[in-house]
């Protein structure tokens, strides 16, 4: 970073980075992105690791860095263990923080626009167990804990998840923050607000929290939202969400949820996706919460684990394919294929590790730090037809003419997946075709033209 100017890139690889520091503003920082540089990691989160050792904030940036695939763990500082932005126009994106710690606020982080983050097990003496004055996108925040806001505290957030999170005080997940199409489900405040204290919610769920007062919000406004009891506001209701399965924490909607269509469209969602990577919109009215049920809602779902018994149709986990090829072959349109974690680098046709020609969703259950699909000298990662849909993946090590990590037709979606090296023969050594949401496409190769991506 210190050899660096503004615009350069730093290309880290796998490795828990446990040295090293400098002080900013009578702070020290593991590492500090004092320029306008990015930050990046060769793998992903899984395996690049940044580590306070809990006696020094893990990262400090400036506006204009980026910092991209990391996790960041054992920090504390007296605001922002994990992370400290000097505002939102600092990015984090892709990143794990877990275990960080503030004296303040922002036990995971203070400040700077998050994207597809994680944060879990971050603490706060003050307000935003996890963050504290962010703007967060396609975020998950479980188990963070703060005196109040145990989620997050005077921040704005979108197609978020919080659950799970605690406030010593006030508002189990939420402090006087602002939330567009969040679920908050499962938090806890030990004195009122389980959800929420104070703040703005718009196509909001806010369920099934808990406090001895006001369990799921108190003192706050919503605006098209599901919540318990019915506050004003245009457009709410207090019925049950109908989560698929809240007892097993999938809070996707049902299909007969009354959830489903009944949200407020805003300027913001013409081009988003929601929490799953599918289109934020799907039958021209927004769902509430962060999962928007989609047109191809799935008839069937066929799962896939390295450790299934792999019997067709492959309908439940004990029953899983071993192969997400196998499950594919199975499955018709409008289905799912639901990936655990593994490495799965067998199986495929075509020269492609995995060959998707319906309009099928191959989806990881836990995200592309963990579920990676790996192709060979002969065969690129994945191929999709028209209306395929992968998401939550690192695909990896594939080869082909064109696409040598994916290739899609125009009309296939790839979201929230690592392509990382790949090669192609000819063009698009990370990815050739379809669209492309919150992805990271790091260190392919391609002969001729676009090492990351061709058309």
């Amino acid at each position: 970073i210190n050899a660096s100017v503004a615009g350069d890139t730093v290309l880290v690889s796998n490795g828990v980075y446990a040295s090293g520091s400098a002080v900013v503003e009578n702070t020290t920082n593991r590492v500090a992105i004092t320029n306008a540089v990015t930050v990046r990691s060769m793998n992903g989160p899984a395996g690049t690791v940044i580590h306070g050792q809990g006696i020094m904030r893990c990262v400090y940036m400036i506006d204009g860095a980026t910092l991209a695939g990391f996790t960041l763990t054992n920090g504390y500082a007296s605001s922002g263990g994990g992370a400290y932005c000097a505002s939102t126009a600092a990015m984090i994106t892709n990143c794990v923080l877990t275990g960080n710690w503030a004296g303040g606020n922002g036990g995971g982080a203070f400040h700077g626009k998050f994207y597809n983050c994680i944060f879990t097990a971050n603490s706060s003496d003050g307000g935003g167990g996890a963050v504290c004055a962010g703007e967060l996108h396609h975020c998950v925040l479980s188990r963070n804990w703060a005196v109040g806001g145990g989620g997050t505290a005077w921040a704005t957030l979108y197609n978020c998840l919080l659950t799970g999170n605690t406030g010593r005080d006030n508002g189990g997940a939420s402090l006087d923050d602002t939330l567009y199409n969040c679920t908050v489900v499962s938090n806890w405040a030990g004195l009122t607000g389980g959800g929420a204290y104070a703040g703005r919610f718009y196509n909001c769920i806010v369920y099934h929290n808990g406090a001895p007062d006001a369990s799921n919000h108190v003192n706050a406004a919503f605006d098209h939202c599901c919540t318990a009891p019915l506050p004003s506001g245009s457009g709410n209701m207090a019925n049950d969400p109908m989560f698929a399965n809240l007892a097993s924490g999938n809070l996707r909607l049902s299909s007969n949820s009354p959830c489903v269509n009944a949200g407020l469209n805003q300027d913001w969602m013409s081009d988003a996706v929601d929490l799953d990577g599918n289109p934020r919109i799907s039958e021209n009215v927004v769902d509430l919460g962060a999962y928007e049920r989609s047109v191809l809602t799935p008839t069937l779902v066929h799962y896939v684990s390295p450790t299934g018994a792999h019997i067709a149709p492959f309908d439940s986990w004990s029953n899983a394919a071993n192969t997400i090829q196998a499950a594919v072959d199975a499955a018709s349109d409008g289905d799912t294929v639901l990936v655990t974690n593994g490495v799965y680098d067998t199986g495929g046709w075509s020269e492609s590790r995995v060959h998707i020609t319906n309009a099928v969703a191959v989806r990881s259950v836990n995200g592309p730090t963990v579920t990676v699909i790996r192709g060979d000298a002969a065969s690129r990662g994945v191929w999709l037809g028209t209306g395929a849909a992968l998401s939550g993946f690192t695909v990896t090590n594939g080869y082909a003419q064109h696409g040598g990590g994916v290739y899609c037709d125009s009309a296939a979606v790839v979201s929230n997946c690592t392509i990382t090296g790949n090669s192609a023969g000819r063009e698009g050594g990370g990815a050739r075709g379809g669209t492309l949401y919150d992805c990271a496409l790091i260190g392919n190769q391609s002969a001729y033209e676009g090492g990351g991506m061709d058309r």
